[in-house]
């Protein structure tokens, strides 16, 4: 048998791993791991040996030491005056059925027969040295033996063992600890030994082939300062019977038995990581599992035994305590509600210890089966119990679970107070009277309010609940119970009051609120009597009412406000000297600001304001009434004295009124119609405070409203007109309009603009924001909402790049804007953060192609389809142009301040407006060359003008590098005003082409020609060869030609006036009508006869055109037109001529 030392082990291997690594790496380097610690030992004295172990080092006792040595070598035998440290080694097999065997460690120390004998070897070696070898004799010389390769194995002694000749082992599992050993035998026997003493301490007989593991479990649930108790669990795997159990040792019984295969296998592991040593008592190298179960189809399942399981003992308290909170936990599975509920009751009465007490407290409290009755006698046992044992002596668990269960018992009592309350029928007898409800003077003297504010409140309230609740059937979902009532409160925490659970509360508080107060406005003074009693915490029971109001499902009545106002004052004199501290106040109006029910929440307000006057003004006379002498000049004061809370409170209120006027309409469902100006977006019904209206600054108005406007397709001039009605000092007496025309004033007229009738949404739409805008001058300012419906649209195209319909709903609200600074600063930042990146990823797409991409290539770069990307460069066209011409008309206009509400004085979040504004002005050079690119492109794109390099062929480097530099860079090197020829050349050839395909867009029908856009694309090659600096009369040559040569005689002859150089569009106009001529000789043969030799070899020598069949007579007049125009000295002068002449027989024949 050889053993290997792990660690020796370890930094082998570990070594070989590197070695591998630099060979890997081509480094030369080498390194040699160092020798393995091996050893060997024979076991001699045992005939067959199937498994073996190794266990702990022996180190007997001198007494045992002695009895050995008299034992092994009788009473002669020589002893060590100190025992000696021998190794164990456990073997089994047979002859003997389990073996120990020992190999002492260290060298044996010499006696003294033993040490004459050495001396004399040496001195016999030492003469025959010095002597001649011809005095003695030569010897033959022995030859060297070479060292064996490996080393002999060290014999063990087989001490003693346990000899059996009819049964051999199989095998051998030791312990964690080494001290014990678990051998399966060919008999169906499993031994347990112990190592030290060699004595089989137990026998299990019926587990053929089984197989052993070992658990080691340690006690839970013990005081740090106690010493944790441990114990060891032998688990046996019987194949043949299919079954795993588990026996408490020494001689404990069978603490459990599992079910598994026949074809299994027990894994059990005693040691961790190799290389590591279990030198630290409290850090030892424990495994990470002690033992597994694999079974047939490759599952793994660890096996896992609790520390009380080992205390098998009659008296043991907590074992007994375990089984019965089991059979509890069956008994709440089995039953169907509160039937058996003295079982339960029962079961926990016999509990002993406080730990399972505990633990049947809380599987009580989270189980859906138990009802409060069955919790409270459970709980009032408990602490029967409890008070008997109490003492000053009682540990800490004790005073802690007596603590939870007068909390739950206080807790429970009210809870069947409050169910009982909610079951009764309301007294009709003390319902107020209409005549009483009506009465609002005595409803303002009791809120402390003037019946003008009460009045004005109310309708407000009333009109809106009204547009915004309908009463409709709901089914309620089931309450979560008792269960949802006790997991809201602390029931762990020492203290006089009951708290809140933090971590639960928050999800269930109108659950809770609901229960406690539900049914309470109709008796307050029995339930203020219940919650003195329950100790709940007076600010728990002030947030809860709060709570409970703001969720009403119902507007309140008056009457419910009387009771609302009486029940907050109950709440009050339960705080006692809390409500004098601020943040009592503080708090309750912080809730009210975090209501998403501003309506409910200003009926609060009302109720809350008075109460906390009534107590201040006892308390003020409280104080006067102490002081003796009081000056007449106090006496005789009229003034009245406004506190800072009173004035807090009444802001308070003014700031939800505001909130729940927006709240109202913007709850308002949109009604998108066809004949919507924008595009709807989709709109969700906002849910909102008046505290996330403060936090999110001074923008957040605006922002909602746009929203809503956006969902039907608003149309913003609207929102101007109306604000322009209002700001007029002088309103509109008549339907009709008349227009004063002054002498010398030229009057522009607007195409298309008809005054249309208001829709019925539109006037409920504006007579909604008139209402708004008394609360929100500053916020709903018509500029603000179209800014702020542009940039809706605008966000909501960058989710969905695709739809540009959205972005030119933005482009419209952008374009009838008036302020003009407002529109500069929102095109800067549309442009940076919206279009910017995706403008030069197009371009960029498109200069590396030369045209427009496949959709595939398209939609993977810019998100667009090929037919989209033409769109894409049009809105972008327009775009520029609004942005340069805010440019430009900002810098004359005056600016605007910006202005808010009182309601954001103290915000510092930056509203869109605030933002557009502060944006610099952009560069007017920059946004021409963009402007210049973007139209250069949109012809590439919609006339398919296949161009290599595009921005090479329309700019220079430095018109390159310009593109993309920042609009707002008022520091970017521009290109010069004098152009390199051949950037002209490529420009104008690139305009003649964009001229053609202009003009191709032409169209007749009936007789008639729809030119409008020709005439739309014309003028923007125009502008652009402006920008370019490129000469106008080229492409009007160019259109004129194409004109000719698509068959449109009569526009071509209305253009030609515009022309300058005349010389050379007659030449082009006359090769024009050379070709027609020809394609007229292919149809007539005989015409050839009327045309001179020289004219047939000009036209012959002519190439094939495009230009469309033409009737003789447009023919004829085209050639005399041309004629015409040529000067007498032109060198086509002679050959004009010539056609014209020719022409004029065709016509004769024609005519005959």
């Amino acid at each position: 048998m050889c053993s290997i030392f792990g660690f020796v082990l370890s930094n082998t291997l570990r070594t070989c791993r590197n070695q591998l690594a630099r060979v890997q790496a081509n480094i030369e380097e080498t390194y040699t791991p160092p020798p393995l610690s091996v050893l060997k030992w024979n076991l001699v004295e045992q005939d067959n040996m199937v498994d073996c172990v190794i266990g702990l080092p022996q180190c007997p006792t001198s007494y045992s030491h002695l009895v050995t040595a008299s034992m092994c070598g009788g009473f002669n035998a020589w002893y060590r005056p100190t025992p000696p440290q021998s190794s164990l080694v456990i073997a089994v097999g047979n002859k003997p059925f389990i073996g120990f065997h020992y190999a002492i460690e260290g060298r044996n120390t010499p006696i003294l027969s033993d040490v004459a004998k050495a001396m004399a070897t040496k001195l016999k070696s030492t003469i025959t040295q010095a002597v001649p070898g011809w005095l003695l004799g030569s010897k033959p010389t022995t030859p060297k033996l070479d060292k064996p390769l490996f080393e002999p194995a060290e014999p063990m002694v087989c001490r003693f063992g346990l000899c059996d000749v009819w049964r051999q082992g199989t095998s051998i599992s030791i312990s964690p600890q080494r001290n014990l050993s678990a051998v399966p035998d060919s008999l169906g026997r499993v031994t347990l030994v112990d190592n030290s003493s060699g004595l089989a301490l137990r026998m299990w007989k019926g587990y053929r082939d089984a197989q052993c593991g070992w658990i080691t479990a340690e006690e839970e649930h013990q005081n740090n300062t106690e010493r944790k108790r441990n114990t060891l669990f032998l688990v046996i795997y019987a194949p043949k019977k299919a079954i795993i159990e588990v026996w408490a040792l020494q001689q404990g019984p069978r603490v459990a038995t599992f079910m598994a295969t026949k074809h299994g296998k027990l894994l059990s592991s005693g040691y961790s990581l190799l290389g590591m040593n279990s030198l630290n008592k409290k850090k030892t190298n424990k495994s990470s599992f002690q033992c597994a179960y694999l079974d047939e189809e490759g599952n793994l399942k660890e096996i896992t035994v609790p520390f009380h399981l080992a205390l098998s003992d009659k008296n043991s308290k907590r074992a007994r305590d375990i089984h019965l909170l089991k059979k509890m936990k069956v008994l709440l599975k089995e039953e169907a509600g509160d039937t058996e509920s003295s079982g339960v009751v029962k079961q926990c009465q016999e509990l002993k210890t406080n730990e399972m007490r505990i633990q049947a407290l809380d599987i009580l409290c989270a189980s859906n089966r138990v009802s409060a009755s069955i919790l409270l006698d459970v709980v009032e046992s408990f602490i029967h119990v409890l008070d008997v044992s109490e003492d000053d002596q009682a540990d800490s668990m004790s005073k802690l679970l007596l603590h939870r269960c007068r909390t739950l018992q206080k807790l429970l009592i009210f809870y069947q107070f409050t169910l009982s309350n909610q079951q009764k029928p309301p007294d009709y007898e003390t319902v107020i009277s209409d005549d009483s409800n009506n009465d609002l003077s005595k409803l303002s003297d009791f809120l402390h309010t003037t019946e003008e504010e009460l009045q004005r409140l109310l309708l407000l309230v009333t009109t809106i609940g009204s547009q915004t609740k309908t009463m409709r059937i709901k089914f309620k979902k089931a309450p979560e119970g008792l269960v949802g009532y006790l997991a809201a409160f602390s029931t762990n925490t020492l203290g006089n009051t009951i708290l809140l659970n933090e971590s639960n509360a928050n999800d269930n508080l109108v659950y809770l609120s609901e229960t406690i107060f539900q049914g309470s406005l109709d008796n307050i003074p029995v339930w203020e009597e219940a919650v003195n009693e329950s100790c709940i915490n007076a600010v728990v029971l002030m947030q809860l009412a709060l709570v409970y109001w703001l969720n009403k499902p119902t507007m309140p009545t008056i009457s419910e406000i009387y009771s609302f106002s009486q029940l907050i004052q109950v709440i009050c004199k339960i705080a006692g000297n809390q409500i004098e501290n601020k943040t009592w106040w503080d708090n309750i109006r912080a809730q009210l600001q975090d209501s998403n029910f501003p309506i409910a929440a200003i009926t609060a307000t009302l109720v809350c304001r008075s109460v906390a006057l009534s107590f201040e003004d006892s308390a003020v006379k409280t104080e006067n009434s102490k002081s003796e002498n009081e000056s007449e000049e106090e006496k005789n004061n009229d003034w009245e004295k406004i506190s800072e809370d009173f004035c807090t409170w009444t802001q308070l209120l003014s700031d939800l009124e505001d909130i729940a006027v927006v709240y109202s309409i913007l709850r308002r469902k949109s009604v998108s119609t066809n004949n919507s100006t924008l595009q709807c977006l989709e709109y969700e019904i906002p849910e909102f405070s008046l505290s996330s209206m403060l936090s999110k600054g001074k923008g957040c108005i605006s922002e909602l409203v746009s929203k809503w406007l956006t969902s039907f397709g608003f149309n913003p001039s609207l929102l101007l007109d109306s604000e322009n009605n209002l700001k007029s000092p002088e309103p509109v007496k008549s339907s009709r309009m008349s227009v004063g025309v002054q002498e010398g004033m030229a009057l522009e007229i607007d195409d298309g603009t008809e005054a249309q009738a208001l829709s019925s949404h539109e006037c409920t739409t504006l007579s909604l924001l008139k209402d708004l805008r008394q609360h929100f001058p500053y916020s709903l300012n018509g500029n603000i909402l179209v800014v702020n419906m542009c940039w809706e649209y605008v966000l909501t195209w960058s989710r969905e790049v695709d739809l540009l319909k959205y972005l030119e709903s933005a482009l419209h609200c952008l374009k009838i804007t008036t302020n003009h600074h407002l529109k500069q600063g929102i095109c800067s930042m549309l442009w940076a953060m919206h279009l910017k990146m995706r403008f030069e990823t197009s371009v960029r797409l498109i200069n590396k192609v030369g045209k427009v991409p496949k959709e595939r290539l398209c939609r993977q770069d810019i998100g667009l389809s090929d037919v989209q990307v033409t769109d894409f460069f049009k809105i972008c066209s327009d775009f520029l142009d609004i942005f340069m011409e805010s440019n430009v008309l900002s810098e004359v206009s005056p600016q605007e301040g910006v202005h808010s509400e009182i309601l954001w004085s103290h915000s510092s979040v930056p509203s869109l407006q605030q933002l557009a504004l502060d944006q610099p002005s952009a560069n007017y050079d920059i946004l021409n060359l963009l402007s210049q690119c973007c139209r250069a492109f949109y012809f590439l794109t919609t006339f398919n003008l296949k161009t290599t390099k595009p921005l090479n062929a329309f700019f220079d480097s430095i018109g390159q590098s310009a593109l993309i530099s920042n609009v707002n860079s008022q520091h970017v090197q521009l290109p010069g005003h004098f152009v390199d020829d051949k950037l002209t050349q490529s420009r104008t050839h690139f305009l003649l082409r964009a001229v053609t395909g202009a003009m191709s867009t032409v169209i007749q029908h009936n007789g008639e020609y729809n030119t409008k856009q020709a005439v739309n694309w014309m003028s923007q090659c125009l502008t652009l060869a402006a920008d370019w600096m490129i000469p106008a009369d080229p492409l009007r040559r160019q259109q004129v030609c194409e004109l000719y040569a698509r068959g449109f005689d009569r526009i071509a002859e209305e253009i030609i006036p515009a022309v300058n150089e005349l010389s050379l569009l007659g030449s082009q106009l006359l090769v024009i009508a050379a070709r027609r001529l020809k394609k007229l000789l292919r149809s007539s043969s005989n015409g050839i006869t009327h045309l001179s030799p020289s004219l047939t070899t000009w036209i012959d020598s002519l190439d094939e055109g495009t230009e469309e069949e033409t009737h003789l007579a447009e023919t004829s007049q085209l050639a005399v037109t041309a004629f015409s125009l040529l000067a007498e000295d032109h060198k086509e002068y002679r050959n004009a001529r010539l056609l014209v002449e020719a022409l004029q027989p065709f016509l004769t024949s024609k005519d005959k």
